[in-house]
């Protein structure tokens, strides 16, 4: 597909190249925390650890082109948000509704990668139905006071801080939490994948810091949806999606698997190639300034729907060599068994499918987007 943007663009675009092709290691080899830290502090120097941001908050000029042309290299590279929720969650709601004192004292955090932030929304009996929700803030002794649980905390072992939604007398709020104050407790979730990254965080009767509450959010409110619908969207997931499918093209050049394999691969190609040419409708509406064409939940759907089928059809092409569930000491240690994209097929598959769970069903979605053409169900 063509995604000629002009000179000026080609030039940005051999410049992110390089720049990730120096900062970040190339797939051959297993990342470790000294590359992510290496990252990190390449992604501060340069001016590009929150380039979404107002150029005022340590953001960059980019125009929406440059953006895409970013997300797209950043996906196609495998390279991983310097910090998904506090970059991209709790720095723009700290814009749009914190006070001046909070904005000072966290934002040059958040952009300088000086701390690690965490979500919690979800809880054990409540789901993420809000109205069900009884994690709840209080007064005592006159200070602001939180008890309750949130359950499925991405990178809650690592978080220096969590932006928790939690009940008030006057409705629901988003509260900023010191990980490290006392009565909270952290205890990790194992996940299929076998990775180390949820947890279950209980609060026992934990002090808020002053000045800690963002807003007020009521159950089915346009900033409850804002908050669990726009903000973890990206308009160039169609790059992650390439890069599988070329994954997959080796392991079915390499293994010959059956007709019905190579049928699924050419149906993907199909929707894949729609997903891209959507993006770049998209990208031209915001390019030129004028209304987009449709929701960018839309692109959320169908990439998803795109990314879940590709990781499972790689497991289904690897055949047996896809069974062995190594962990990364035996990795290290022993090698991979077969292709050494065969080891991690099972892993990234769940992955994907514990990342949609996190991201919302896909009925919610599917049910903001027909909000978002004016409809109520």
């Amino acid at each position: 597909m063509n995604r000629y943007f002009g000179a000026d663009m080609d030039a940005f675009s051999d410049r992110v190249d390089t720049f990730i092709e120096r900062y970040w290691p190339s797939a051959a080899r297993i990342v470790s925390h000294a590359d992510v830290q290496v990252w990190r502090a390449a992604l501060v120097n340069a001016g590009w650890s929150v380039p979404q941001w107002p150029e005022h908050q340590g953001g960059t000029d980019w125009n929406p082109t440059q953006h895409y042309i970013w997300r797209r290299a950043c996906s196609t590279y495998g390279v991983p948000d310097a910090d998904e929720v506090g970059t991209n969650l709790v720095g723009p709601l700290l814009m749009a509704q914190g006070s001046a004192v909070q904005q000072e004292l966290f934002l040059p955090e958040i952009a300088a990668l000086k701390s690690w932030w965490c979500f919690g929304f979800m809880e054990p009996h409540a789901g993420a139905e809000v109205a069900a929700m009884t994690t709840t803030v209080f007064e005592k002794d006159g200070e602001l006071r939180l008890n309750g649980c949130k359950n499925f905390v991405f990178d809650a072992l690592r978080a220096d801080f969590m932006c928790c939604l939690a009940r008030r007398d006057d409705g629901f709020a988003f509260f900023l939490i010191d990980m490290r104050a006392d009565g909270v407790l952290v205890k990790s979730t194992p996940t299929l994948d076998g990775q180390d990254t949820m947890a279950q965080v209980t609060f026992n009767d934990v002090m808020l810091m002053p000045a800690s509450q963002i807003g007020l959010v009521r159950p089915g409110s346009e900033f409850e949806r804002y908050q669990f619908s726009g903000v973890f969207s990206t308009l160039a997931r169609s790059a992650q999606a390439r890069a599988q499918l070329n994954i997959l093209d080796r392991v079915i050049s390499d293994f010959d698997p059956s007709d019905d394999i190579h049928r699924k691969r050419n149906d993907l190609a199909v929707d894949l190639s729609v997903l891209e040419a959507l993006e770049l409708r998209y990208l031209d509406a915001l390019q030129r300034g004028v209304q987009v064409p449709f929701s960018l939940i839309v692109l959320r759907l169908k990439s998803r729907k795109i990314l879940l089928q590709l990781g499972a059809l790689q497991v289904e092409s690897f055949g047996y060599y896809a069974l062995p569930f190594a962990d990364d000491a035996l990795l290290h240690n022993e090698g991979p068994i077969g292709p050494v994209a065969a080891a991690a097929s099972v892993r990234q598959s769940l992955t994907q499918q514990l990342s949609a769970i996190y991201e919302g069903s896909t009925e919610q979605l599917k049910d903001e987007a027909w909000r978002h053409l004016g409809h109520q169900k």
